[in-house]
């Protein structure tokens, strides 16, 4: 250790002490520094982010890192917190929140509509950590991804399994990443380090002759060109640095230490000598060494794997009776039928008993969103029937415990339950920001408004007045998953129209992602039986929010069918024949989309083709009793296409998909008794959606007056509108909104229009809100066509 005297020194400059970024070779080329230096300057915009001369943008922890060039401090604070805990309906996902930056492990469909209620910023995931190539891991990639690119994240590394990342490239036709570079990180380069941690990966192998001897496997396995490859799965052994040690104050007064520059000198571990001729060590001033014990995220996805994880050499250093430092957490995504085993069991027990174990599985609470149950439960004022409390929000239900009890160290995970463990409450779970549901506090927020319970008594009293001569047919019943456009908001998911057509038969109509989570969330118990029933899914085109949660409802209805020891049959999709393309990749990819979907290409089912695939269109019409089921090309992108279905009991039902007014679909569509139409923007905005292909709400209503429908319900808003609608001239008493978790019958239709005004009043601050905007593009439009034509009349 250096001795440094201060005596006759006075001006001594202090030096700041950081910790170089590791560089690390990856397979993919990432962004240059120069590039993403061109972006920093620039206009502020969402989530942080700086917008350059040329386009792009820099994100504020990005820039802070540009600043300081490049060498980040080890962060003072380290969280850990369940993104979604993988309980029945719910996406599975760990985030490591950093001082500077984040790791996500898995990405379950759904993450990242939790992610924005609980406002855990994604655009400061740096990387992405999968244990296994499965769909619960990776089924949130694709939308994720894009999301980071449009809040302008440059880069992002995907360490995992080998070739996971083919599942996000084989998207790429219909959710291409333009300016965002996912880059994945070989295994075999060794482990990962930067300012936070090392990460080392620990690949553990399903069973075969070489790996089930019972003894430790010493020797690492190379992955590349191996034939295990395709069912790897990775422990992640995170070892976070050491905090620098810091002065401690006391330490000082205790030992009449001034003030100065040798405390940095100190702090690099330099031994000093004070002007008084004292000698001061580091220890004397410094706080005590950190012990940064490591902790592990297991998945082990089957029994066959079990081996390859309890034998393993590299997790058993990590036991009490070695010299390696102990765990202080055990994050484990693996299954319930796993974890039971005796051998997984045991395994967990060698570990040193303060070590703790959070359990990210199925047998977690199913809630994990609160706004959604708010939400329906402010709705369900309104109309008990049309918008019914969901099944966990009853009151004969417990919502808030998990199917299994924690322990003192066995912790079965709650959404957003977090585990600090650098920080204040370090070593410690957090469980205050855990999702609790309580209808009454929902309710008292919205009755509190004297506005809103004068309208919804003036509501409840026009419903009365209403003609309820003649029974309403119960089918069909239209349940609306997804009223969303382009991403998901806490309230609005992306496109899903579920159709009950009998107490047997249903159809859905788009299938964005997590829509088999908004269909458990609707029917818990019943989920199964009602996968069971589906009969088809029809994709309206190829973009990413109309279709990326069919794999996800595939993959469900299958193991339903299994467990259920039923006839299983693949669901037949009804899409353009270019999904093909990715389903063969994904087959190829451990995802057995062949076995689980039978396509039948849209294009197959245009009139003028009907005769060629005469036996599939009629065993299409039998299954879900129709007379006729016509696809109508529309006016949109990615292979755009309309529905009109007609029922063998007469009832027509038309639904739009994404696009512009179309001519087409106004003729087919004619005399139909309802059209369910996209209404993305509003009517200031119609310049944007003519640019976008899409419709706005006055186009989508004069479709359905030129199409003679007996009412049209419109859908598929912006989500600058997440609760309502812009209200305009158009909207009449044959003209509804919907809402996520809806239901309605042929017959409840006309009651749609009277709830209008409570549901201005509901949410009045957001209508307000929205009023303003559009006043402002009106005043905006105005001056523009003011000056367009000043500058019109100096150039003549």
């Amino acid at each position: 250790m250096g001795l440094i005297s201060l005596i006759g020194r006075r001006n001594i400059s202090s030096r700041l002490s950081h910790f170089q970024l590791n560089s690390v070779q990856l397979s993919r080329t990432t962004v240059s520094d120069t590039r993403r230096r061109s972006a920093i300057m620039g206009k502020k915009g969402k989530d942080g982010a700086v917008t350059g001369a040329g386009g792009e943008a820099t994100l504020r922890h990005i820039k802070y890192r540009e600043k300081i060039g490049g060498k980040l401090p080890v962060p003072g604070f380290i969280q850990l917190i369940a993104v979604g805990n993988g309980g029945g309906g719910s996406p599975r996902g760990l985030i490591v929140n950093m001082s500077h930056f984040k790791y996500l492990f898995n990405c379950g469909e759904g993450l990242q509509r939790i992610s924005s209620e609980h406002k855990m910023k994604l655009s400061r995931i740096e990387h992405i950590f999968l244990t296994h190539s499965s769909w619960d891991n990776v089924g949130g990639l694709m939308g994720l991804c894009l999301t980071m690119e449009s809040a302008g994240v440059p880069t992002v590394t995907l360490h995992g399994p080998p070739k996971v990342e083919t599942i996000v490239s084989s998207a790429r036709t219909f959710a291409q990443l333009r300016s965002l570079q996912l880059v994945k990180r070989d295994m075999d380069d060794g482990e990962y380090e930067d300012s936070a941690m090392k990460v080392e990966y620990v690949p553990i192998f399903p069973s075969s002759d070489s790996i089930l001897t019972g003894q430790p496997q010493a020797k690492k396995q190379r992955l590349s060109g191996s034939s295990l490859e395709e069912d790897v799965a990775v422990v992640y052994v995170c070892k976070p640095h050491p905090r620098p040690r810091a002065v401690s104050l006391e330490m000082l007064a205790e030992r009449d230490i001034p003030a100065g520059p040798h405390l940095s000198l100190l702090k690099d571990g330099k031994e000093v000598v004070l002007p008084d001729g004292r000698l001061v060590k580091p220890d004397d001033v410094l706080s005590p060494v950190e012990v940064a014990d490591p902790f592990l995220v297991v998945e082990c996805p089957t029994e066959a794997h079990l081996n390859s994880l309890v034998t393993n050499a590299a997790l058993m250093k990590y036991e009490p009776n070695t010299e390696a430092v102990s765990l202080s957490l055990i994050v484990h995504f693996t299954p319930d039928s796993v974890v039971k085993t005796s051998a997984y069991q045991e395994w967990m027990k060698r570990f040193n008993s303060g070590t703790k174990h959070l359990i990210l599985n199925e047998m977690g609470s199913d809630v994990a969103s609160e706004a959604i149950y708010e939400i329906q439960a402010k709705l369900n004022l309104v109309h008990p029937q049309i918008f019914p409390l969901l099944p966990h929000q009853r009151p004969s239900n417990e919502v808030d415990c998990a199917l299994q009890k924690d322990t003192e160290s066995l912790i079965y995970g709650k959404t957003n339950l977090k585990y600090t463990y650098r920080g204040k409450e370090a070593k410690d779970f957090i469980w205050q920001d855990c999702v609790k549901l309580d209808n009454g506090i929902f309710i008292k927020e919205v009755m509190g408004s004297s506005e809103f319970t004068e309208n919804l008594k003036s509501v409840r009293q026009n419903l009365q007045d209403q003609d309820t001569s003649g029974a309403v047919s119960e089918y069909p019943e239209i349940l609306f998953l997804g009223t969303g456009s382009a991403i998901p908001n806490k309230v609005r998911n992306v496109s899903a129209i579920w159709i009950n057509m009998t107490n047997d038969s249903s159809i859905l109509l788009d299938c964005g992602e997590d829509t088999y989570g908004q269909l458990y969330r609707n029917y818990v118990t019943v989920a199964p039986e009602m996968l069971r029933r589906l009969k088809a899914v029809f994709v309206s085109h190829l973009h990413a929010d109309h279709h990326l949660g069919i794999v996800g409802l595939a993959l469900a209805r299958y193991r339903c069918c299994v467990s259920a020891q039923s006839a299983f049959e693949p669901l037949t999709v009804l899409a353009p024949g270019a999904i093909c393309n990715w389903y063969n990749t994904l087959h190829s990819h451990a995802i057995p989309m062949l076995d689980l979907v039978r396509v039948i290409p849209l294009e197959n089912l245009y009139p003028s083709n009907q005769n060629k695939h005469e036996s599939v269109y009629c065993k299409l019409l039998s299954d879900l009793n129709l007379k006729e089921l016509n696809p109508v090309r529309v006016l949109h992108r990615q292979f755009p296409h309309g529905l009109v279905l007609v029922h063998a009991s007469g009832w027509k039902l038309v639904y739009s998909g994404d696009t512009m007014p179309s001519p087409e679909l106004i003729q087919a569509g004619d005399g139909c008794d309802l059209l369910i139409h996209e209404a993305t923007m509003e009517d200031f905005l119609a310049e944007d959606a003519k640019d976008k292909r899409h419709s706005t709400t006055s186009q989508a209503i004069e479709v359905g007056v030129k199409m003679n429908a007996k009412f049209i319900l419109l859908t598929h808003f912006s989500q600058r509108y997440a609760k309502v609608p812009v209200f305009n001239d158009s909207f009449s008493s044959q003209v509804g909104t919907a809402f996520d978790n809806m239901r309605v019958r042929l017959g409840d239709l006309k009651l749609l229009p009277l709830f209008v005004p409570s549901l201005k009043s509901m949410f009045a601050d957001e209508y307000l809100e929205l009023e303003e905007k559009t006043e402002k593009r009106r005043r905006q439009k105005q001056l523009d066509q003011c000056q367009e034509k000043q500058l019109q009349s100096q150039r003549e």
